[in-house]
Parts: structure tokens; C-alpha cells; sequence
């Protein structure tokens, strides 16, 4: 309160401060347990935006499984190996459904890696609702679009002339020797947006190959 006298002069002395330190902001942050006490499995999970970012010759979403520890693939035959097991002890599930290959035990089918929104590899301690595997599960789940309109056009190439030498003994060096016409184009469009706001979404990819050997 600010005393006024009758016949005096009173004199305020009034600080004026900015909008910045009169405004009270308040920070809200979550983060995620760094162990998780209700799981005993062990996974590794790549999201679309680490997977897009990699330098993947064949562009082929096996070898992204390869980064996960334990896992390896020696042969380089797109059948990887968990913590020693047979390349037939991975088993391989898109957004919940087993697509291992039934007749021969290996990944089933090529999948374009624009629809993929996140893969998850376990390679132990997995949970009762995954089964029929003595070596590990990769879990790939798809994009599924969203209310804003998103559209992509990329073209993966490969060919003799961005080839160096290296030790030479890779497969496009193989390709160069043998087969001087070598080259792997492969064009990719995808579409995802909404059909019905915050109700029903679509998203859609169709990629072309061309390999010439």
C-alpha cells in the first residue's frame, strides 16, 4: 500500500520489468524408464527417421536388423544369425503377423522400406505372445498416415560407375567384371494423409525394380 498525506508530495520509486520476466513459464518433460522392471526382454528398436538416414547398399531392411547386438549375418545372405543360432531361429513379424518364410524358415518376403515406421529386434527374453523361435524376432511395424497430407519421391540407383575398387571382392564388383551392364534402379512413391479427420487414415507405397546384370 502506498500512504498519501494531505498537502505532501509523496515520491514512488516504480521498477517496470519486461514481459519475459513477468511471465511464469512452466516446463513439463517425460522420459521413459531407463529400466524397465515389467519387461525381461531384451530388444533394440529403429525408428523411420534412423532408418532413412542409413547408408544401406542393397537397401534391403535385413541388413538394418545386423545393428542390433548379437545379431550378425557372415554370409550376407539377408538371413541373420541371433547370438549364434541357425538363420532359420529368426523369426519375422509384420505388424503382428508371422511372414517367415513356412517352407525354408527365412524372411519371407522383401519388404519397401518407406512403409516401415519402426522395427524392433529381440534377441531375448520375449515375452509369452511371441513363440515358434530359438533365435530372436523382428518386429516391423508400418506407417499408417496421419491428418496432414505427406508424399515422398525417391529413386535408390546402383551401378558400376559410383562403384570404387575397395577389396574388390563385393557383389558389384563381381557384377562389373562379369556383367559390364550392372545396375539396380529402384523408384519409390509414397502417399499418406487422411481420409476422415482424427477417424480413418491412409498411407500407400509402391516402389518399381530394375536390376539388369
Amino acid at each position: 500500500p502506498l500512504d498519501l498525506d494531505l498537502g505532501k508530495t509523496t515520491v514512488a520509486n516504480l521498477t517496470l520489468r519486461s514481459s519475459a520476466e513477468s511471465t511464469e513459464t512452466i516446463k513439463v518433460e517425460s522420459r521413459g524408464n531407463t529400466v524397465d522392471t515389467g519387461s525381461t526382454k531384451t530388444s533394440t528398436t529403429y525408428n523411420s527417421e534412423f532408418i532413412e538416414g542409413l547408408p544401406i547398399i542393397g537397401h534391403n531392411y535385413q541388413d538394418i536388423l545386423t545393428l542390433a547386438p548379437g545379431v550378425t549375418d557372415t554370409d550376407g545372405d539377408g538371413n541373420p544369425n541371433v547370438h549364434g543360432a541357425r538363420e532359420t531361429g529368426l523369426q519375422y513379424r509384420l505388424d503382428g503377423g508371422n511372414i517367415t518364410d513356412p517352407v525354408s524358415g527365412t524372411f519371407g518376403q522383401n519388404l519397401n522400406q518407406d512403409i516401415i515406421e519402426e522395427i524392433e529386434v529381440i534377441t531375448a527374453g520375449a515375452s509369452a505372445e511371441y513363440g515358434r523361435a530359438d533365435g530372436g524376432f523382428a518386429n516391423i511395424i508400418t506407417k499408417s498416415g496421419g491428418n496432414d497430407f505427406e508424399g515422398k519421391l525417391s529413386i535408390y540407383w546402383q551401378g558400376k560407375f559410383l562403384n570404387g575398387d575397395g577389396a574388390n571382392n563385393n557383389d558389384i564388383n563381381r557384377y562389373d567384371n562379369t556383367f559390364p551392364s550392372y545396375h539396380d534402379i529402384r523408384p519409390t512413391l509414397s502417399l499418406g494423409g487422411a481420409i476422415m479427420r482424427d477417424h480413418l487414415w491412409y498411407f500407400a507405397s509402391l516402389e518399381a525394380l530394375d536390376t539388369q546384370v
